[in-house]
């Protein structure tokens, strides 16, 4: 088959040191099934902590941490399972770390003139640390480091590449992404398997419990085959996904049959996520990824971090009851006007999550309620509060910059606010 004999000439390849060999081959294609699924256009999405592995830049802008499992069922043999993690840092960014193998599968061995020699196998420990940061409000850079260490036929190697990536977010449903991965130049005789890209998601505004995110991405690979990925995901209560795909690529690979479209299902529950991708490729067969993830639990509600000592926390549980004297008749001079703020339903769903030490999917409740009304002051206080619990500083002004545009009469918030601007991170 095709797909075996490029494996068996990039492994070859690499032992013999031959300069046309083209090494890591597997390593500029991600790891997460949601990505997968997605078309893998997913370099201006990076919102999990697979964005280590397709634009470091989104370690920057996790909210909560995360740990996952990544198994990708390649075709003739070739399994890789992955580990990543991903810890949010507050304003000093967030980091990204990965723990890889990957098992090319047995190959029959043949000495120089051909004749058949025992059976051998290829295999790849490699690892990822990987930093990003948001340097300026929605702009966010990051960088990560890749080692490999590959074994076949007695005979070990090690190479090394890096990632680079940025993200820019004008508004919240708009993101432009763009990283170079896995770059690494001449090694052992060789060229590593290097990629660009560049591409843009959106998330349209959505009402009720549905989103939708959409995703476009080009990918030129030196030496190797250019690419454009589609993808979308659909999502129901933040909890449920539905995602499609569909990859164009520039040569023709002479493969008959389904290839091109990917596709995949996730769900959430208790602050796991798994994952499912299907991938065909034609008479080659069918690639399939599976990802399960963990989101850590955050600090509970009461536990704020110190501002400053003269900076306590607001109460920021929205309006408080108000009452207004009017005119009356008779013996009731005056009536007794008492004016409540109800909460949507997103926002009290929400604030139960966070009760219940949720508070990732809380806040994509909130989200979801700004999304729904851009003048929902409860929500951008329900939103600014958490990432303030989480120590995201630049966050958690922005949405409290929101609540002060929406009350400005409130001089106790304007005064606090201030404060929590001026003080050390």
């Amino acid at each position: 088959m095709a797909i075996t004999n490029l494996l068996v000439l990039t492994t070859v390849g690499l032992l013999h040191a031959q300069p046309s060999s083209l090494l890591q081959p597997l390593d500029d294609t991600g790891g997460s099934a949601r990505a997968a699924a997605m078309g893998s256009a997913f370099v201006a999405v990076a919102d999990d902590s697979s964005a280590l592995l397709w634009n470091p830049a989104g370690l920057g802008k996790l909210q909560t941490g995360q740990l996952a499992l990544h198994h990708n069922s390649w075709l003739v043999d070739t399994l890789q399972e992955s580990f990543t993690v991903g810890i949010p840092m507050g304003d000093a960014g967030g980091i990204g770390v990965m723990a890889t193998f990957l098992d090319y599968g047995t190959f029959q061995g043949r000495d120089p003139n051909g004749a058949i020699t025992p059976n051998y196998n290829a295999n790849k420990w490699g690892f990822m640390l990987g930093w990003g940061k948001e340097w300026a409000p929605g702009f966010s850079a990051g960088l990560a480091l890749r080692g490999g260490f590959q074994s076949a036929l007695g005979n070990s190697y090690s190479l090394w590449s890096g990632d680079v990536g940025f993200l820019y977010s004008p508004d919240p449903q708009l993101r432009f992404g763009a990283a170079l991965v896995n770059f690494g130049g001449n090694q052992s005789g060789g060229w590593v398997a290097s990629a660009i890209r560049a591409g843009v998601s959106y998330k349209p505004e959505w009402k009720g419990p549905h989103g939708l995110l959409f995703s476009l991405d080009g990918t030129v690979e030196p030496q190797g085959v250019n690419r454009v990925g589609l993808g979308v995901e659909y999502s129901f209560q933040s909890k449920y996904f539905l995602r499609a795909g569909y990859q164009v690529y520039e040569q023709n690979n002479e493969i008959q049959g389904l290839q091109g479209l990917t596709a995949g299902a996730g769900i959430q529950w208790n602050g796991f996520e798994l994952d499912y991708a299907f991938l065909p490729y034609g008479d080659l067969g069918t690639s399939h990824r599976v990802s399960l993830s963990y989101m850590f639990p955050s600090s509970k509600a009461n536990s704020q971090p110190a501002v400053g000592s003269s900076t306590a926390s607001p109460s920021l549980s929205g309006p408080p009851i108000t009452f207004k004297p009017e005119p009356g008749s008779g013996t009731n001079k005056n009536t007794l006007t008492l004016q409540f703020d109800i909460p949507p339903d997103f926002v009290a769903q929400g604030q139960t999550l966070e009760a219940q030490g949720h508070r990732v999917e809380a806040m994509r409740l909130y989200q979801e309620a700004i999304i729904k009304d851009s003048q929902d002051l409860m929500a951008w206080e329900a939103l600014g509060m958490s990432y303030y619990q989480l120590g995201q500083k630049v966050y958690a002004i922005q949405c409290f910059e929101q609540v002060l545009k929406l009350r400005p009469e409130d001089k106790a918030f304007s005064s606090w606010f201030e404060k929590y601007k001026a003080s050390t991170p």
